[in-house]
């Protein structure tokens, strides 16, 4: 069995087209789902929530290999909106699994990247790395010891453009984004909508691509996880 974590809901779209994810409930507060040959949690956003979470459903499951999925920014122009790649500091026997069958691409940790100017001068101090988001190196760190782990990132945001908002302001005390923080300002200030609205396109676009990327792997990945049972 392989266990899924993500710390969006959106992201976990990703994962229900290509593993069949059901709810299950919840543990330890956390939104459970269970698919074909999978576990899977959503825990919000933070390398804090992201590690407790994954360590939490380890623990609980035992699954024979532990991916974490999700959404990243794009440091470099290649790195354009449905870009999928992996960091190669997953656990060897798997990365040897995935030659030639996904981009590489060593994510940086970040905080929340707002404008354009942010992400290129952030890039510029990380110029061996592809991505950056919230989690992943917290994840991998983390999981030096224990299951072998992968780390999939979709750009769902490159680095040529700027947010209409800071989000980092319209984020629940669960870490997920406020929904209803975020349509009271739209509608308050209606020249963002057209932003959002492209922000919104900008997420479809990685969702289906880290989908249609996932669905080929999966029979590597649980292929793998039966290997390791």
């Amino acid at each position: 069995m392989i266990g899924l974590v993500t710390a969006l809901r959106e992201e976990r779209k990703a994962l229900k087209s290509v593993f069949g994810l059901e709810p299950a409930g919840t543990l330890g507060g956390l939104e459970l789902s269970v698919g074909q040959g999978c576990v899977h949690l959503c825990t919000g956003m933070g390398a804090d929530r992201v590690v407790g979470g994954a360590q939490l459903l380890a623990r609980s499951y035992r699954p024979d290999l532990l991916l974490l999925v999700g959404f990243s920014v794009g440091l470099t122009l290649e790195a354009t909106v449905g870009t999928v790649a992996y960091d190669p500091r997953s656990s060897s026997k798997v990365v040897g699994l995935l030659e030639h069958k996904l981009k590489e691409g060593r994510i940086a940790t970040c905080g929340f990247l707002n404008t354009e100017s942010q992400k290129k001068a952030f890039a510029e101090k990380h110029p061996d790395c592809l991505l950056a988001d919230l989690e992943s190196e917290a994840f991998l760190q983390a999981f030096q010891e224990g299951p072998p782990v992968l780390v999939v990132r979709v750009v769902s945001d490159d680095v040529k453009t700027s947010l209409p908002l800071d989000f980092s302001h319209y984020t629940t005390k669960d870490g997920f984004p406020n929904q209803r923080a975020l349509a009271k300002k739209v509608a308050f200030n209606p020249l963002v909508l057209p932003k959002m609205i492209r922000l919104a396109r900008d997420a479809a676009t990685a969702t289906r691509s880290l989908s249609a990327e996932l669905n080929e792997l999966k029979p590597l990945l649980l292929g793998f996880g039966a290997e390791q049972s």
